[in-house]
């Protein structure tokens, strides 16, 4: 499975729909503001928060969010949107609305319960331009150093 939490960035998935994000949009998006030393030179450079914002101001979230919505990638759809809340984008309500509707069409997988709570918070609260972190809830026990792959996978069932 490789899920290792019920937030929306807690699984294998949604980091590889990242990297998959920062091929389309030109930069890493996940990594905005955390540069370091290692980085690939064949890899979307990593801009600070506020470039990562101009960039996708400059344009380029309507582009991939019309590539996203398109091609129905439910799941990269609301993953772009909120990466691009992290750092600040001007979001046009329009995109915020489509994203209500998007994040409940992803496979029920895809975002548990849990990460459809952030989801939900997120678009209520954002305020378009000014940089937002996802509300961190508190899970309980239930994923307090879950390692065993069937309790994961009995714990992400939903109903």
């Amino acid at each position: 499975m490789g899920r290792a939490g019920p937030g929306v960035f807690d699984s294998d998935q949604a980091c590889d729909a990242a990297s998959d994000l920062s091929v389309i949009i030109g930069i890493d998006l996940s990594s905005a503001g955390y540069p370091h030393d290692d980085m690939d030179e064949d890899w979307p450079p990593i801009l600070s928060v506020e470039e990562s914002a101009a960039h996708l101001n400059d344009g380029n979230f309507a582009r991939t969010f019309d590539i996203l919505r398109t091609t129905k990638q439910y799941f990269s759809l609301v993953l772009f949107v909120l990466l691009s809340m992290r750092v600040g984008a001007k979001i046009d309500d329009k995109y915020l609305r489509y994203c209500k509707s998007a994040y409940k069409k992803a496979d029920a997988w895809e975002f548990l319960p849990e990460s459809r709570e952030q989801i939900k918070t997120a678009l209520k609260e954002y305020k378009s331009g000014l940089p937002y972190e996802l509300k961190e809830f508190d899970f309980g026990d239930d994923w307090a150093g879950m390692s065993d792959p069937e309790e994961m996978e009995k714990a992400m069932r939903v109903g």
